[in-house]
């Protein structure tokens, strides 16, 4: 039976800038994925699985979360168009 989910961020926190010298760039790029029997079929006495998987990508680039730098307790929120 589906079950119908929606997740939506509206902020990251950097513990850990992780980027060596000076500070870390952030950057979210969202992708939702759909494989299930509506989209894959299997052929009984194969192992074989056929059809196409549904890929849908949200807005997502470099630079994407509006900051150029992030140092570690720093608290970034996320666009509603891609949280």
């Amino acid at each position: 039976m589906p079950l119908p989910t929606t997740v939506k961020l509206s902020s990251i926190h950097c513990r850990d800038e992780a980027d060596g010298i000076g500070n870390a760039e952030p950057y979210l790029w969202t992708i939702f994925f759909k494989i299930d029997g509506e989209t894959i079929k299997h052929t009984p006495g194969q192992f074989v699985l056929n059809g196409n998987a549904v890929f849908k990508f949200g807005p997502g680039s470099h630079e994407n979360l509006g900051t150029h730098a992030v140092d570690p307790g720093d608290t970034v929120q996320i666009p509603p168009a891609i949280g």
